[in-house]
């Protein structure tokens, strides 16, 4: 299980557009230098090709909203959960930023809206999961707990589940905390149709709630003609949901 952990992380980095596309670069400068020049600028073609198609925002939004908006956002009418679990992104232990500053762009808005869930139903308990963080740091929970507290949300209606090193460990460990009782879940847009797929192939059925977009709002304008490098960040998303999906059926295919 490690070696496969270890695979799918290697995996997540190096098969992405912007590695593929400085390779076929490199390897195509290599090869104009040891004079096979058709291959070289071959490569070299292929890789401007690629960069000019996941930077361009027209491509990329679309890419990315397949995963975003699969799942709507969530109606709470006739809602009543015992949980709001909040899955783990990233942040900085930089002591220089500020409290909120510390929270990567995919960690804040899960914390706001746990703490908006939280004041439409006071009972529930938040339990914040992710990573351990760096030996002698705070973890993940902890840092998005330190922020909803200073939002408003009290100590007694906050549980931590540090140690999860990717979204399928995270099942596993909610598991362990809420059973079958009813809950939200909150993850980035793009993240939500592969959490939802572990947590219910962990006997978990929550309410997801979407609430990190990166692909706008859809308008057209002239900007989208425009090749962006928020664009090939948007593409960089979208090939890895794609390549999650895609793993979680391969481990289907021979657990």
């Amino acid at each position: 299980m490690d070696f496969l952990f270890a695979l799918k992380k290697i995996l997540g980095v190096l098969v992405s557009p912007l590695p593929i596309i400085i390779v076929c670069l490199g390897l195509g400068l290599f090869f104009i230098y040891k004079n096979k020049r058709q291959l070289g600028l071959t490569l070299n073609v292929a890789g401007f090709a690629l960069l000019l198609i996941t930077s361009s925002p027209l491509l990329s939004v679309h890419l990315i909203r397949s995963f975003e908006f699969s799942i709507p956002k969530l109606d709470t009418t006739g809602l009543t959960p015992e949980y709001i679990v909040v899955l783990g992104c990233w942040h900085s232990s930089d002591e220089q930023l500020p409290l909120a500053a510390k929270l990567h762009q995919c960690s804040l808005p899960r914390v706001v809206q746990s703490v908006q869930f939280w004041r439409e139903f006071p009972s529930a308990t938040v339990i914040y999961s992710g990573w351990s963080g760096q030996p002698g740091e705070p973890s993940h929970p902890a840092v998005n707990a330190q922020v909803a507290k200073s939002l408003g949300l009290p100590a007694q209606h906050i549980m931590l589940s540090p140690g999860s090193g990717d979204t399928e460990a995270e099942a596993k460990a909610i598991k362990q905390l809420v059973g079958t009782r009813e809950f939200i879940l909150i993850a980035s847009a793009s993240q939500m149709p592969r959490a939802m797929t572990l947590f219910n192939r962990n006997g978990l059925f929550p309410h997801p709630s979407p609430a990190e977009y990166v692909s706008g709002h859809g308008d057209f304008n002239y900007n989208l003609l425009v090749p962006q490098a928020s664009a090939l960040r948007q593409s960089e998303r979208g090939v890895y949901e794609a390549l999650g999906n895609l793993w979680i059926r391969l481990k289907t295919v021979f657990e």
